[in-house]
């Protein structure tokens, strides 16, 4: 549930670097990706004693804390007011060329968790999922397995806060809160948990569904509200119709 914080980290650390400390792009947004990977090390050994649904709640603690301290740190973050004025790649300017950036990435990104969720980590990883105890029981280090994967959620989510901060070209608090965890936990629940594929499908249902709104003849004011309402109707969908998920593995 703190995921949204690893994202925040990446895109504040990018801008940062970016449009304060004159670094270049690429630098600033590799340190973005570091910054997220520094934050989940450091949430696993926080959240290390905790089991279960204790970490989700911890984590959802660590994104609160997290945002309240961007909010409020204005001689860095300048609060509410965000950072605007990140640049994009020379070559992808665009919305069209942002477009390829992005479809490139995530081929790149999906081939890179595939790898490693395919490999003897991921069945260790798979292994501590379904169960600690009998993970631990068979030789495996269960700490060391929870700060890899929350090193590596961290910094892919710090990579992507990096790209959402070079898109919009601007970040601000808001951007990380409670919708954004909501479309995650949509995109995630919808398509299934332990699944790669599922979560592809998840994230395309997600994103492409609201825009249906677009053609309708709605008040503005409401649209904000109908997506929320819409999302939430998924994931109950889901649950009630199919708790693994389209094409999940384990039971929600």
């Amino acid at each position: 549930l703190g995921h949204p914080a690893f994202f925040l980290v990446g895109a504040y650390t990018t801008a940062l670097l970016t449009t304060k400390a004159d670094w270049p792009l690429g630098l600033a947004w590799v340190a973005g990706a570091l910054a997220g990977m520094l934050t989940g090390a450091l949430l696993s050994v926080v959240t290390r004693k905790a089991k279960g649904d204790v970490v989700s709640v911890l984590t959802l603690f660590f994104l609160i804390t997290t945002i309240t301290v961007t909010l409020n740190w204005t001689t860095v973050t300048r609060g509410a007011l965000g950072i605007p004025g990140i640049p994009r790649p020379v070559i992808f300017q665009t919305p069209e060329q942002f477009l390829l950036l992005t479809m490139l990435i995530l081929i790149g990104v999906y081939g890179l968790v595939w790898k490693i969720t395919r490999g003897p980590f991921g069945r260790v990883l798979g292994a501590v999922r379904d169960d600690e105890l009998a993970a631990a029981t068979l030789g495996k280090n269960v700490f060391k397995a929870r700060v890899m994967a929350f090193s590596i959620a961290g910094a892919l989510a710090g990579f992507g806060g990096g790209l959402f901060g070079m898109f919009f070209r601007f970040v601000d608090p808001g951007s990380f809160y409670f919708p954004m965890l909501i479309s995650l936990l949509t995109i995630v629940y919808v398509g299934g948990l332990a699944s790669l594929p599922g979560t592809l499908v998840g994230a395309l249902v997600v994103t492409l569904l609201p825009e249906i709104l677009r053609f309708l003849p709605l008040n503005p004011e409401v649209v904000g509200a109908l997506r929320q309402i819409i999302f939430s109707a998924l994931v109950l969908i889901v649950i009630v119709g199919r708790p693994k998920g389209v094409l999940g593995k384990v039971e929600l």
